[in-house]
């Protein structure tokens, strides 16, 4: 009953009056008797000239009317959607009593009669809508019989018919606008409906309807006339005055006011949502009711009263402040319906008055909820000092861009209204409002409170195709605690305020980080790799192209290098580089390395001169390993190199056994280097005891503990200059023989698919475009030799991959998730129990997963903020960078969190399973095929070149699961170059996975109204065919006609001659 009657009268609640008196009462009452009757004279004297000069009159007699600008969408909506009930306004009130069905029936003629809108029909004219009056209106009363029903199933027909009124569409044409039924339940109880359009009607509408409805019910039966004094004006008056009262000059000024308030205020509410977003709005919804203590509501008004705001100011600001720490977004709107019955005349009229205001709110650094209750007070004030544009006009003004999928300007609403009495006399019967489950939501999320004298109701109106109702059930909570939080600490920064209940926190912070299980932390890698050896000296280690090493071999040949190494003075701390083909001197090399007590450096011989310059420089190497055909390339100051090749007999001089070395669980084992935003890259430092943790929970995690000694065979994929490797490299701390995968298969599905199939891998590691081009090439179609494990990882895994591998008979999946600086894989999701969307899992063993905002407060389920990752696998920072390390290797001190912890700078959030869904990255770092990339390297090499003046790269996905690298130049005055140019220029400084596909040239780049770059605006690249070196060709050829479509259909350009480079044309 109580949920009815708010829901009919949420669109139009006395919020004008209502939202001002709440204080204004008090403060009027404090006045003297003299001030008192001086300002009510006042008000009447300004009253008198306001109605004067906005005086609404009887328009002349017409056939027909305009609408007025609400009715006008209301229109072209039913246009769009002819049959939908989505606008029907519907009351049903339980009568209890000896019913008059006359006097009932009567009493609806009278109405029709004294309303003209309720006697409209809206037609075309000369391709304009109109409204059209007819004389007179009739109202059917049909009545169904329930008495015969057990009252349990009565109960239950009662609803469904009331629902099946309630979705009873009009045809605004031809059908009455106002619809009457009745239910007949017992001798004296009665079920009664009332159904408009709001195109006539709005909430207020409802209430007076009702109202109306009752007094001349009690006047029928009584035996007397119609009580109710004439109406002055109809809606059509009204709709006219608008028109004419807009165009006076008060559009102008209040739409001036509008642009300023909302020109540069985002349109869309990012709120976290459980479902994707229909293309097409939907309606479906459902509620969600809790309560408000009175002691807390009571302290909400105090805290408002102190800051002159009312009740509906303290409890928006607190409504925006859940929002803000729901989305972390800094302008945030919020609708508000206003009655917009400004005249005395209008507040007696059913008609469509509801306008809607669209409240925002901003959040700059650090500003407290007492701040943020001051500007909102003043929003609102300026607000309804403007409330006379529609909001359909507005929109129209403000030329936001339409999406079908969401309201435009706001997608959320506030609303407080005095809850309605319990009972309401009906003549001689007692009527309350039937109580009904509402099955639909204007909005993504209403947010509706109702004053009552033991306190406030509260119910969250939600669309159920965007949230699950434990997601609205645990926000209820949020907002509760953060109303506590509120009253308690006004004055602390809204981003600081408390949010989550204890339960949340226990749950998030703890539970799902008891990740604690044994590993060997005093150990080193040299240590396990020897103790391994002595298990399986005869098993197979390490393959590739037919050549291979037991562990035993491995073992000789690692000790011989670390003893050389140790002659030369490698020791614990010291970095020695590894530059060396596909080949076992890879596993030679880092073997050797790591038993000399020293820590690897892989460097790609592929890389160019001055990047492997640089890194050998900033690492500080004066120890090389390598080959001899690798020596040209690597040139450095006091550097010694040996060549695994050309110093072979030398080596093999060296002693067999395992030396002794004193690094320890906290010395480095390696140095990868990634991308870095300054456009050199970074070292990062790995110790044993991550690289041990990483061997340990993979075992745990990934294998079962179940890997047979000497007979597992996996494949090292990765290049070792990337971390990938090293979760492959660890295995054969457990028997593992591994396959170095030969390049030319890993660049082909159907080459890999092969490999895996003829040597009968076991595992594999594979980032998801690699794994792409292997389910294309039948990976999963059950011929020959199957996987039992796949590692993806490095980028993200789309949905439809994610239900292919889900759904694989044999091979299990894992999608690894981790960073370099956290030793790999610091989460995993065994892929087919999951769930049904991609995630990245759990943290594996001794590690932790936080998931926080921007200030570093945890974050509900479902919300997102960035992860950060402790525990066992944390590195040890950036090798000679300790201030980046300060800032990125963090110490957490809010609710007493282990440190250090390693701030990603990715994005994700918990699911209310506790696995956790990446969201990508907070800053512009990416990964592009598994490659991690710092879009500012790109950026800041570009911006060496002579030509560009300015520049921006991105990642576009034109084509969904092929993200390219698109750099968006604006070059110097004259000297645009060619794509051709551009690219050669970055191939001597980045390695080709960082040379954009796409090379855009614009005048200027898009800014957003704040001055910064909008890369939203970026234009899509144009398909055609870039500047190139060479002149364009045609084919000539049948073969040349064939591949050049070949290539246009793969790169999506128009015109490609035969002489053009695959990789310049993107």
């Amino acid at each position: 009953m109580r949920e009815t009657f708010s829901r009919i009268t949420k669109h139009a609640s006395r919020n004008t009056e209502y939202l001002m008196s709440s204080n204004l009462n008090q403060r009027i009452a404090e006045l003297s008797p003299e001030k008192r009757a001086l300002l009510a004279r006042q008000l009447r004297q300004k009253k008198a000239a306001a109605n004067k000069m906005q005086a609404i009159t009887p328009r002349a007699d017409q056939s027909s009317y305009p609408l007025s600008y609400a009715q006008q969408r209301l229109w072209f909506l039913d246009q769009f959607d002819p049959d939908s009930p989505f606008y029907n306004i519907s009351a049903a009130l339980r009568l209890m009593g000896p019913l008059d069905t006359a006097a009932l029936q009567k009493t609806l003629q009278t109405i029709g009669e004294r309303h003209e809108i309720l006697r409209v029909n809206f037609q075309t004219e000369k391709g304009y809508p109109v409204q059209v009056v007819t004389p007179e209106l009739n109202v059917p009363l049909p009545q169904t019989d329930l008495r015969d029903l057990p009252p349990a199933e009565r109960e239950k027909v009662v609803a469904q018919l009331a629902a099946a009124e309630a979705q009873k569409p009009f045809d605004l044409s031809r059908d009455p606008l106002l619809r009457a039924s009745l239910l007949h339940l017992d001798e004296e109880e009665y079920v009664f409906f009332l159904t408009m359009h709001h195109i006539v009607s709005d909430g207020w509408s409802t209430a007076v309807l009702i109202q109306e409805t009752a007094v001349l019910y009690d006047a029928y039966i009584n035996g007397r006339a119609n009580p109710l004094p004439p109406l002055t004006i109809q809606y059509s008056d009204y709709a006219d005055w608008q028109r004419r009262w807009l165009e006076s000059g008060i559009q102008a000024e209040q739409l001036a006011y509008w642009r300023e308030k909302l020109g540069d205020t985002p349109p869309v509410l990012e709120l976290p949502a459980d479902h994707p977003r229909p293309t097409v709005q939907s309606h479906n919804g459902a509620h969600y009711k809790f309560a408000i203590p009175p002691d807390l509501a009571e302290a909400l008004r105090r805290l408002g009263q102190a800051e002159e705001a009312t009740l509906f100011m303290t409890l928006l600001a607190a409504f925006h402040t859940l929002l803000y720490r729901y989305t972390g977004q800094e302008s945030i709107n919020v609708g508000a319906p206003v009655a917009n019955r400004t005249h005395v005349e209008m507040e007696q009229l059913i008609g469509f008055f509801v306008n809607t205001l669209v409240l925002n709110g901003r959040f700059p650094d650090n500003i407290t909820f007492r701040q943020l209750l001051r500007q909102l007070r003043q929003t609102v004030l300026d607000a309804f000092s403007h409330q006379d544009v529609p909001f359909e006009m507005l929109v129209e003004t403000l030329q936001t861009e339409r999406d079908m999928s969401r309201t435009p300007l706001f997608q959320v609403m506030f609303d407080l209204q005095k809850a309605p009495p319990e009972t309401i006399r009906f003549g001689n019967l007692e009527a309350c409002l039937l109580e009904t489950e509402p099955s639909t939501a204007k909005f993504d999320l209403l947010l509706m409170v109702l004053e009552r004298e033991d306190g406030l109701e509260a119910i969250f109106e939600y669309n159920t195709d965007l949230f699950a109702a434990a997601t609205i059930q645990r926000m209820a909570g949020h907002f509760q605690t953060l109303l506590a939080g509120i009253v308690a600490e006004p004055d602390q920064p809204v981003a600081a305020l408390p949010l989550l209940t204890e339960e949340e926190l226990r749950q998030i912070l703890l539970d799902w980080n008891d990740t604690a299980r044994p590993y060997p932390q005093d150990k080193t890698f040299a240590q396990l790799f020897a103790a391994q050896v002595e298990k399986t000296p005869e098993a197979t280690a390490v393959f590739y192209e037919g050549a291979s090493l037991t562990y035993d071999q491995l073992n000789r040949k690692a000790n011989q290098l670390a003893h050389r190494l140790q002659k030369l003075g490698a020791k614990p701390g010291d970095l020695v580089g590894l530059a060396v083909d596909r080949s076992l001197d890879m596993l030679v090399g880092i073997v050797g390395i790591l038993k000399s007590g020293a820590a690897y450096l892989p460097l790609d011989p592929t890389y160019p001169r001055d990047r492997l310059a640089f890194m050998l420089a900033d690492a500080q190497v004066h120890l090389l390993v390598t080959q001899t055909e690798q020596l040209a390339a690597l040139t450095a100051e006091n550097l010694t190199t040996i060549c695994l090749d050309g110093d072979a007999a030398d080596l093999a001089q060296e002693a067999e056994d395992n030396p002794a070395n004193a690094a320890g669980p906290e010395d480095t084992a390696y140095v990868i280097y990634t991308s870095g935003s300054t456009g050199q890259p970074k070292g990062v430092m790995i110790p044993h005891r991550a690289m041990l943790h990483l061997s340990t929970a993979l075992h745990q995690v990934v294998y079962d503990d179940r890997i047979p000694d000497g007979a597992y065979r996996i494949s090292l994929n990765a290049p070792i200059s990337f971390d990938a490797s090293v979760q492959q490299i660890v295995m054969l701390l457990h028997g593992c023989a591994l396959h170095i995968i030969p390049q030319e298969a890993r660049q082909d599905g159907a080459a890999l698919l092969a490999y895996i199939r003829r040597h009968r891998l076991h595992a594999l590691d594979c980032v998801p475009s690699q794994l792409k081009l292997l389910l294309e090439a039948g990976l999963l179609d059950g011929e020959g030799w199957t996987l039992e494990k796949a590692l993806p990882g490095g980028e993200a895994i789309d949905e439809t991959t994610w239900q292919q591998l889900q759904n694989a008979p044999h091979t299990q999946f894992y999608n690894m998730y981790g960073p370099t600086e956290c030793a790999v894989d610091a989460v995993i999701a065994p892929v087919k129990t999951a769930g049904l969307r991609p995630v990245i899992g759990r943290p594996v063993p001794n590690n932790q997963i936080y998931i926080l905002d921007k200030n570093r407060q945890p974050v509900p389920v479902g919300v997102p903020g960035e992860i950060y990752i402790g525990g066992a696998g944390v590195g040890k920072g950036y090798l000679h960078q300790p201030e980046l390390t300060a800032e990125r290797f963090i110490q957490l001190s809010n609710y007493q969190l282990p440190s250090p912890v390693y701030h990603t700078g990715d994005l994700g959030r918990y699911l209310p399973d506790g696995n956790i869904e990446f969201l990508g990255r907070v800053d512009h770092q990416v990964r592009v095929r598994g490659f991690r990339i710092e879009l500012g390297e790109i950026e800041a090499n570009l911006q060496g070149h002579t030509a560009v003046h300015e520049v921006v790269v991105i990642v576009r996905e034109d084509t969904p699961g092929d993200k390219r690298l698109a750099a968006y130049i604006v070059p110097e005055d004259g000297e645009t170059p060619t794509v051709s140019a551009l690219r050669r220029f970055l191939k001597e400084r980045l390695p080709e996975y960082m040379i954009p596909s796409l090379f855009i040239f614009l005048d200027a780049l898009p800014l957003t109204p704040n001055g910064k770059i909008n890369r939203r605006a970026l234009p899509t690249p144009e398909q055609t065919r870039p500047d190139l070196d060479k002149p364009y060709v045609a084919p000539r050829t049948e073969i040349e006609r064939y591949l050049v479509n070949l290539w246009q259909d793969v790169l999506g350009i128009d015109r490609i001659g035969i002489h053009d480079n695959f990789f310049e044309l993107g």
